[in-house]
């Protein structure tokens, strides 16, 4: 699948460089994708599962049929003690690009047993930032695997780094 760099991504201070890493971009051909800003999915282990569609003109996420969460940006969590875990990509993809390429996203407000056994995988995994609006759900969950830190996270488009940072001593 051919993917193309929009103004729409550039407005969300992510460049070329980081679409073309992380394998986010529109479709402009013809599928179930067509007119989509797509990320490609990867297993922890690197291993493509297909592509998720975000309808910017709708602000409404599509999963193809079958399609099964998994969690977002896990192949490249392997070495940190820290990460970051947002619920969405494009939240993850903002977060990388102030710098701080240790993000996952749930691809939703909950988190699954193959999300929770993922992150079970994390070896060096000692704390687990999670931004979330409604983290009543995850933290007691999540506190079994780890330490975990709750800030909220609003309007993150529209945050500097430093107010990102700023944001990160909030609690939920």
């Amino acid at each position: 699948m051919e993917l193309y760099f929009t103004d729409f991504l550039n407005q969300l201070s992510i460049t070329k460089e980081l679409a073309n890493d992380y394998e986010i971009g529109l479709v402009k051909q013809r599928s179930i994708m067509s007119g989509k800003i797509v990320f490609r999915i990867r297993d922890i282990n690197s291993n493509p599962l297909g592509y998720i569609g975000y309808g910017e003109k709708d602000n409404f996420w599509f999963y193809p049929k079958g399609f099964k969460r998994t969690l977002y940006n896990a192949h490249r969590l392997m070495e940190y003690k820290t990460i970051f875990l947002v619920i969405s990509p494009l939240d993850a993809i903002k977060i990388i690009s102030f710098g701080y390429p240790s993000v996952a996203a749930l691809l939703g407000r909950t988190i699954n047993e193959e999300q929770y056994q993922t992150l079970l995988q994390l070896d060096k995994l000692e704390k687990i930032f999670l931004l979330h609006d409604e983290p009543d759900n995850l933290i007691l969950r999540l506190s079994k695997i780890k330490y975990v830190k709750c800030s909220s996270l609003s309007n993150i488009y529209k945050l500097s780094k430093e107010e990102f940072i700023k944001n990160l001593k909030q609690p939920c």
